[in-house]
């Protein structure tokens, strides 16, 4: 017998919670300025704050949430079920196999908007602990155009914006030149 592991049990009761509301999540109104705020890694790639907050507690492209997790490294996390947000740098090497990634990443919150929100909304997700303890430590830090850190998930604040970010259909930060096909292009920061 097969036996799921903390997170995967997390996940299917969360999954099952989604689906018994029916209706869905109440993600109220959109304010398409705040989801649009624009906040920037240690390296100075920006992304929208949901983005950020999306690729520091979902697997930050590497682990749990990530296409290139495996294994014991998707902590339980379904294959397939992915949420890369990391923008398209021409420093990392070939554009579209980056930009399907991240395409794809978005299109999975948006397949997944109930469940995604009413996970970390019932603190359900991000399974900070001991099964992930460390793993946050290597994740990028964002910061908005004051220095100011972007607030947790799974705070009240960070809560409150990442709903208004669902509730806008996820907009992200596709690059930083060129043109976009789905997403908006912003500069890096100097």
């Amino acid at each position: 017998m097969h036996r799921l592991s903390l997170a995967g049990r997390r996940l299917g009761a969360g999954l099952l919670l989604a689906l018994s509301v029916g209706c869905g999540a109440d993600l109220g109104e959109c304010d398409d300025a705040l989801a649009r705020t624009v906040v920037y890694d240690d390296e100075g790639l920006p992304a929208y704050e949901g983005q950020a907050m999306v690729r520091l507690s979902c697997g930050s492209s590497a682990f749990c949430h990530a296409a290139t997790a495996e294994g014991v490294g998707r902590f339980g996390a379904p294959a397939g079920l992915d949420f890369d947000m990391t923008p398209v740098d021409p420093g990392f090497g070939a554009l579209e196999p980056q930009r399907e990634r991240l395409d794809a990443g978005r299109q999975a919150i948006l397949d997944h908007i109930d469940a995604a929100y009413l996970l970390v909304e019932s603190g359900e997700m991000p399974p900070f602990g001991e099964q992930t303890l460390g793993l946050f430590d290597r994740v990028p830090r964002y910061t908005d155009d004051a220095g100011e850190r972007i607030p947790p998930i799974d705070s009240v604040e960070g809560i409150a914006r990442y709903r208004n970010w669902l509730a806008c259909d996820a907009p992200v930060v596709e690059a930083t030149s060129g043109s976009p096909t789905f997403g908006d292009v912003v500069p890096a920061r100097p």
